[in-house]
């Protein structure tokens, strides 16, 4: 067993820096990244910070030996993706992407169920993540609205958690064709003029996967009426599964290799207790 014990944190306002270090109980607070990064009283560091940064706070990280912990997507582009890649120092620390999604209860049993052979052959899928953060018009632009900071719209952000899922569960992608989609034009700037957008709020795509599978992925902040809401459903020969984040203790399973009787005999989805 061990203590995490929180030291430093970074933010580029020391004023949010300070409520930070106050609210969760950081030794201290800084608004210089490499006060951090030269601490030798850090082991891991936590990037979160908005994704044209990632690159060079990894290459930090790495340089100091620590372990790390980013979040999506890790890097805003290929070239950063080479530069990290042949760091000398990335196999000697421990590195993971913040994709949470993975360790939810229903998810986990889900993957014991797809390795123990249960669903037979994929065949197909959907997986969507839906909100409805920018589905008005007079909603503020931010800096996912921005190609410099963000490097892509909304794959990049609430995208990547969906695609990973898919990739996580039933493997590697073979080929993709997507639409993507930015139905404002401009939005307020919160500072009392207009912002003149650059990224896509939504995206749709079709999969194909190595393991033959074919289905669909949604990424959407258009949903209006959605509530962070994440659902990915799987159909194999034998049988399905559907996983719906919004309900993380429940993993809903169909065994499709019961035999047909009459009435239904036994068929239908099973609500599995996670």
């Amino acid at each position: 067993d061990f203590k995490i014990k929180l030291v430093g944190v970074c933010n580029r306002s020391i004023e949010k820096a300070e409520q930070a270090k106050e609210l969760y109980g950081f030794d201290f607070a800084t608004q210089h990244d490499d006060d951090l990064f030269n601490n030798k009283d850090i082991d891991v560091i936590d990037i979160c910070t908005p994704n044209e940064y990632h690159k060079e706070q990894i290459i930090k990280a790495l340089n100091a030996k620590k372990h790390i912990y980013c979040e999506k997507p890790v890097v805003a582009n290929p070239a950063h993706a080479a530069e990290v890649l042949k760091h000398p120092n990335l196999e000697k620390v421990t590195t993971h992407t913040v994709f949470h999604g993975r360790f939810f209860a229903n998810v986990l049993r889900a993957k014991q169920i797809i390795e123990e052979g249960r669903l037979g052959k994929i065949l197909a899928f959907r997986g969507q993540f839906l909100l409805s953060s920018y589905a008005k018009s007079t909603t503020p632009a931010s800096w996912r609205q921005t190609k410099q900071e963000s490097g892509g719209g909304v794959l990049y952000d609430v995208g990547s958690h969906i695609s990973d899922m898919v990739y996580y569960l039933l493997g590697d992608f073979a080929k993709v064709y997507g639409k993507t989609h930015m139905p404002y034009q401009t939005r307020p700037d919160g500072k009392g003029g207009m912002f003149k957008c650059e990224l896509d709020e939504a995206a749709y795509i079709i999969a194909t996967l190595k393991n033959g599978a074919v289905g669909t992925i949604e990424a959407s902040k258009l949903a209006s009426g959605a509530a962070t809401d994440m659902k990915i459903e799987i159909n194999g020969e034998k049988g399905a599964l559907i996983i719906d984040f919004m309900q993380p203790n429940w993993l809903y399973f169909y065994d499709n290799t019961l035999p047909d009787q009459k009435l239904g005999g036994y068929k239908g989805y099973t609500r599995i207790e996670c």
